[in-house]
């Protein structure tokens, strides 16, 4: 970071001593404002992405930079430096009105101090464009995340939400309940009409689990033809109810009109009392749905 510790006038350009040449080949975004968030300095890579000259730039704010629905991260990280006096290091997303275009940026913010008062009387920055990186990162983390065919959670994922769910349920006294679903026959499914169409039978189930989910709710697939369904603050009734639903428009699914009508199988539990963990309400389902399996298939099971 440029040496700008303590000056005597922040509204000197005198002062900031900066060589023009390498700032404007550092392949960064540099800015100088004051206590008032004003600009009074720019580098060309900055005057670029505002489409604008130093001397317009000059004693204006971001609003007349960025759009206004998106300058919470620059304000926050500016309000941090002047208040705490201490460089700020922070995740910015934006849109710089010229283009509109949705940026990510790594800025770094430190204080400048008044040798006089040793308040501080503004900030140097400098942002860099992370909006690929950041891209890259959130892809890789989803794919972590998710079952690949579904796009629901995998395995991994699932557990996770599902221990946070149930110690949130049992901290603060909140019903909390589990479905298991399974597809009922789904090696004969694949047997008559092939693996493609098994694995669109599987998107299909998947689909119709999502659009029947609040937000607050989670869904991932534990195996092959098997999905987990956790449910926050939901009683049993209700997630039987929920159970019966996603059963009923599978088999009323478009893929079912075709073919030989395939069918669900569910189990569902609630956490109780003396619950140790959130598997012991995976087990309980497991045992529901496989009473179900057992007593015909097609059908709901509560345990």
């Amino acid at each position: 970071m440029i040496e700008l510790e303590c000056i005597d006038d922040i509204s000197n350009p005198g002062n900031f001593a900066l060589h023009e040449v390498v700032l404007n080949e550092i392949g960064s975004y540099v800015f100088i404002k004051n206590r008032k968030g004003e600009y009074l300095y720019a580098n060309q890579l900055t005057l670029e992405l505002f489409n604008t000259t130093i001397e317009q730039l000059v004693g204006k704010t971001d609003d007349a930079f960025f759009h206004a629905d998106m300058l919470s991260d620059i304000l926050h990280s500016d309000k941090m430096v002047f208040e705490q006096g201490q460089t700020v290091t922070n995740e910015e997303r934006t849109r710089a009105k010229p283009d509109g275009k949705l940026k990510i940026y790594r800025a770094i913010k430190k204080p400048i101090f008044s040798k006089v008062t040793k308040e501080v009387i503004g900030l140097i920055g400098v942002s860099t464009d992370i909006t690929d990186l950041v891209h890259m990162r959130e892809l890789l983390t989803e794919q972590a995340n998710t079952d690949e065919l579904t796009k629901l959670y995998n395995r991994r994922k699932l557990w996770e939400f599902f221990s946070q769910s149930y110690h949130a349920a049992k901290l603060d006294q909140l019903p909390l309940c589990c479905i298991i679903i399974d597809i009922d026959h789904f090696k004969q499914v694949n047997d008559d009409h092939g693996h493609d169409f098994g694995d669109n039978v599987i998107v299909e189930l998947a689909d119709i689990i999502r659009h029947n989910l609040r937000k607050t709710d989670c869904c991932g697939r534990i195996g092959g033809e098997e999905f987990l369904v956790v449910l926050n603050r939901t009683d049993r009734d209700e997630a039987y109810q929920i159970a019966e639903r996603l059963r009923i428009q599978f088999l009323e699914s478009s893929l079912n009109s075709q073919h030989k009508p395939f069918s669900l199988s569910c189990g569902v539990t609630q956490l109780n009392p003396g619950d140790n963990e959130f598997l012991d309400l995976y087990r309980r389902a497991d045992n529901a749905l496989y009473r179900a399996k057992h007593q015909g298939r097609n059908q709901t099971f509560i345990e």
